[in-house]
């Protein structure tokens, strides 16, 4: 089955993070995965990410939430940004 992309961030001048649903080893997961150009000026996928399971989705959000306002609390993050 093909990937299913989902989004696309700018981490930096030099990376993107795509999140897609993609298959690996006969699984299907939930893929945050950075990309970087090459030495071909080719955009491929680096090592760096993390593929979770379809189980696991609404708990890691339910963290990041948690995250997001700790950031809030820290000073990292205005409030009228959350989400």
């Amino acid at each position: 089955m093909a990937d299913l992309p989902i989004a696309e961030l700018q981490k930096n001048a030099r990376e993107t993070v795509r999140i897609a649903i993609r298959e690996f080893h006969g699984s299907r997961n939930v893929d945050l995965r950075v990309y970087a150009e090459n030495g071909r000026q080719e955009v491929v996928p680096t090592a760096k990410g993390l593929s979770i399971k379809p189980a696991l989705l609404r708990p890691v959000i339910a963290a990041l939430r948690k995250a997001e306002l700790a950031a809030v609390a820290e000073g990292l993050l205005p409030a009228e940004e959350m989400s």
